[in-house]
């Protein structure tokens, strides 16, 4: 949305009208690209807001300590 915003504003400043501006910006801003931010950056929060609740359900800890930390061997001794 910043990038749009800008854009608006530097073509509002070549251009004589608001109008004009939004028109122009608006014709020419590339809406796959546009999407395509859109939808990572919503991937993004919805897998952090995920995990936030399933570190939650599961105990505090429990997330980090399921993927980054080692499993014990069967008979009790740690791995070397």
């Amino acid at each position: 949305m910043a990038g749009l915003i800008a854009r608006l504003i530097e073509t509002w400043r070549s251009s004589e009208q608001f109008g004009d501006a939004l028109t122009e910006t608006w014709t020419h801003m590339h809406l796959g690209r546009f999407i395509a931010v859109i939808l990572c950056v919503t991937i993004l929060f919805g897998a952090y807001f995920t995990f936030l609740e399933l570190d939650r359900a599961m105990g505090k800890g429990a997330i980090v300590s399921l993927f980054f930390k080692r499993r014990r061997a069967a008979g009790g001794a740690t791995d070397r």
